[in-house]
C-alpha cells in the first residue's frame, strides 16, 4: 500500500485538529503514521484499536491502545480510520458511539 493522499480537504481537515488518531494497528496504520509524521511533523498522532487483545503493542514506534482511552480527546482528535474498507463503517460506529465527531475513512 503506498498512501498518496493529495485531497487538499484531507490536509485541511487533518490541520483542524490538535491530535490526530489512528484507529487500525496493523500494516495499513503503519504506513498512515509514518505519512503522517512525514507530512504533518507537529501533529501529536496516536494509535488506537478496538480491542488489544491480538494487536501489536507498538505500531510505527508509537504505543497502540484501546480507542477508549482516548475518550477525553474526542473533541480536540480527527480519527483517521486506517484498516480494510469492509471494517470502517463498524469502526466508524464505534469511534463516533466515544464521542468522537471528526471520523475520516482512508482508504488505499
Amino acid at each position: 500500500m503506498d498512501v498518496k493522499i493529495s485531497n487538499i480537504s484531507f490536509a485541511e481537515e487533518v490541520n483542524n485538529y490538535e491530535n490526530i488518531i489512528v484507529y487500525g494497528a496493523r500494516y495499513r496504520g503503519g504506513v498512515l503514521v509514518r505519512y503522517l509524521k512525514k507530512h504533518f511533523p507537529g501533529a501529536k498522532v496516536f494509535v488506537a484499536v478496538s480491542n488489544k487483545g491480538h494487536e501489536a503493542l507498538y505500531c510505527a514506534g508509537l504505543i497502540v491502545e484501546r480507542l477508549d482511552s482516548y475518550i477525553g480527546m474526542s473533541e480536540s482528535a480527527a480519527v483517521l480510520i486506517a484498516t480494510q474498507l469492509r471494517y470502517h463503517e463498524e469502526m466508524e460506529d464505534t469511534a463516533r458511539a466515544l464521542g468522537f465527531s471528526s471520523v475520516i475513512h482512508v482508504d488505499d
